[in-house]
Parts: C-alpha cells; sequence; structure tokens
C-alpha cells in the first residue's frame, strides 16, 4: 500500500489508542462513581432500617440531622457522576470519529462517516441506537475475518436498561422531614434497591465498553500496514 494512501496523515499512521485512553479514564472515573453510589444506596437502607427498627423513633432534631447528611452525602456524588458521564461522552465520540477516520485512511471504511458519527451522537435518543451500530460497524470492519464481538449486545441492553431505569428510580428522602411511617419505609427500600440495581448496571456495561474499546482499537492498529513505525496518536 501507498503511502499517499492515508490521506491526510502523509504517510503517518493515525492510531485511536491515544483517544482510547482517555476515553478510558473518563469511564473508569464513571465507574468509581456508580460504585460510590451503590455504597451510598446501601447505607441508605442500613440508615432507614436502623430508623424503623428503633424502640424509640428518632427526634426532630436528629431526624434533620440525618436529612443533612443524606443531602450532602447525594450532592457529593451526583456532582463527578454528572460530569464524568459527560466527559465520557466527549471522549467517546471523539474515540468513535477518530477509529472511523483510521479507517477511512487505511482504505477499510465504514458505513458512517466519521462527520455523521459525531451527528449522530450528538442526538438524544437517537444516539443510544446509534451508539451500538458504530461500535459494532468500528468492530467488524477492523476485525480481520469481518466478525462480530458477543460482547456488544450485552453491553448495549445493560446501557439502556440502566438509563431506563434512572428515570424511574429517583431519590427518595427529599421529604424525609417529620417522623417516616410504614408506607415511606417501603417506598423507601423499594427505590433503594432501583438504585442500586440501575448502578451495577450501569458499572457492567461500563466495564464492557472499555474492552469492546481496545479490542476495536488494537485490531485497527493491526491492520497498520506501516506498523514497523511508531504510530501518530491522535
Amino acid at each position: 500500500m501507498a503511502l499517499s494512501s492515508f490521506g491526510p496523515s502523509q504517510g503517518r499512521y493515525n492510531s485511536p489508542r491515544f483517544r482510547a485512553f482517555i476515553t478510558t479514564i473518563c469511564l473508569a472515573l464513571f465507574a468509581v462513581s456508580l460504585a460510590a453510589s451503590v455504597l451510598f444506596w446501601v447505607w441508605n437502607i442500613q440508615l432507614a432500617h436502623g430508623l424503623e427498627s428503633a424502640s424509640v423513633m428518632p427526634s426532630a432534631e436528629e431526624i434533620d440531622e440525618q436529612e443533612m447528611l443524606w443531602e450532602t452525602l447525594r450532592t457529593a456524588l451526583t456532582i463527578p457522576f454528572a460530569a464524568t458521564y459527560v466527559l465520557t461522552v466527549v471522549f467517546f465520540i471523539a474515540w468513535v470519529h477518530r477509529s472511523a477516520k483510521t479507517l477511512d485512511e487505511l482504505n477499510i471504511g465504514t458505513d458512517f462517516s466519521p462527520k455523521s458519527a459525531v451527528l449522530w451522537l450528538l442526538i438524544p435518543f437517537a444516539n443510544f441506537w446509534k451508539a451500538r451500530q458504530f461500535v459494532n460497524e468500528l468492530y467488524f470492519r477492523s476485525h480481520p475475518e469481518r466478525a462480530t464481538s458477543l460482547l456488544i449486545n450485552p453491553w448495549w441492553y445493560l446501557w439502556i436498561a440502566g438509563n431506563l431505569l434512572a428515570v424511574f428510580a429517583r431519590p427518595v428522602l427529599e421529604d424525609f422531614g417529620g417522623l417516616p411511617d410504614e408506607d415511606t419505609f417501603s417506598r423507601l427500600y423499594l427505590e433503594s434497591a432501583l438504585q442500586i440495581f440501575e448502578n451495577l448496571l450501569l458499572l457492567t456495561a461500563t466495564v464492557l465498553l472499555i474492552i469492546l474499546i481496545w479490542r476495536i482499537t488494537k485490531q485497527i492498529d493491526a491492520r497498520n500496514p506501516l506498523s514497523g513505525s511508531a504510530p501518530n496518536p491522535n
């Protein structure tokens, strides 16, 4: 293959490895925030159980203190969760763009253009479906035998299920003032369990996505005819 076939790289192979590395860091931080959230909601169940089983109900002042602690911890978890989520989306899009562009430069190509991938992944709701399509296409095109991965569907189903649960599993202690009754505790246990389940789904999906990103990245690097030269991280 002539060096000129690499187009804008002018003979320098532009590996998606650097963007995969940054995306992995963001995903790892996102996973840490999910794990911390699981621990928080487990503690939330223990807190509710302690109140429910107490022989003497705590005073209104003690309940206010617990509510303040709960709000502080929830805020401390929500901020890094939101920040790492946004960063993960941004760098995931950058990785998809670079991977598709590199395959174009290797004259392999994909069924979508790098620019169209960015546009689709920025459209709400459509990006959920397109993310799976793009990852599947990158894996298929970069694989020397045009194979697909068995991890793609589990990753996508878990990610969708976790995000759908996020709509329904809402924080429950916002109206914690006053003395909780039996119905309040039942709702608290249910919603805490849903939050834990949601975070575990997203955590598993995050781990699967990290694996997929690196498998695809290594497959793309392996298709580089200039494998003896140092790649240009991009």
